[in-house]
C-alpha cells in the first residue's frame, strides 16, 4: 500500500515568524501534535509538542516571544506519495521520527504519522507492524496519586 492511502491531507500551517504561542494554540484547538512551518508554499520544518517542551518550556522561555523558525525541526524529512508504507516506516525508524512529510512532485501534500498507520484499521504487512511496534514500544505506566 502507498503512503498516500494513510496520510492526512489537512495539515495546519504556521509561518516562520509566527510566535510559538500561535503554534501551541493551533495544536490545542485542533487536537494535533504538530504544525508545519511554511513560507511561500515551501515547507521549511515541523514543530512538534516535543520541540516546544525541549526548546521553550524546559528553557523557561516565553512562547509569545519565541519565533517558530527558532523552534522548528529542520530539514523536514519527506517521502513521495507513491512510496510503499513499509519503506516509509523503515525511513521513519531510521531517522527516528514519528511524522513524515508526504510530497508529490516536490510539494508537500500531506503528513503521515505512525499513529495514523496503526489506527487506520487497514491490514498492513506483518513486517511493517513489527517495525511500528518496535518504534512505539508498549509499556506499562504507573501514575502517582
Amino acid at each position: 500500500m502507498k503512503i498516500s492511502d494513510f496520510m492526512v491531507r489537512r495539515m495546519k500551517i504556521v509561518g516562520p515568524n509566527d510566535s510559538v504561542m500561535k503554534a501551541v494554540n493551533i495544536m490545542n484547538k485542533n487536537h494535533i501534535g504538530s504544525v508545519i512551518v511554511e513560507h511561500d508554499w515551501d515547507a521549511l520544518g515541523i514543530i512538534t509538542e516535543r520541540d516546544i517542551l525541549k526548546r521553550v518550556v524546559a528553557l523557561k522561555k516565553d512562547p509569545d516571544k519565541i519565533l517558530c523558525k527558532d523552534v522548528m525541526t529542520k530539514p523536514l524529512i519527506s517521502a513521495d506519495c507513491n512510496t510503499e508504507v513499509a519503506d516509509a516506516v523503515k525511513l521513519m525508524v531510521k531517522k527516528r521520527i514519528k511524522k513524515l512529510a508526504v510530497t508529490r512532485k516536490g510539494r508537500m501534500i500531506g503528513i503521515l504519522t505512525a499513529t495514523d498507520i496503526l489506527r487506520s484499521g487497514h491490514r498492513i504487512e506483518e513486517e511493517v507492524m513489527k517495525e511500528l511496534v518496535r518504534f512505539f514500544p508498549l509499556e506499562k505506566q504507573s501514575y502517582a496519586e
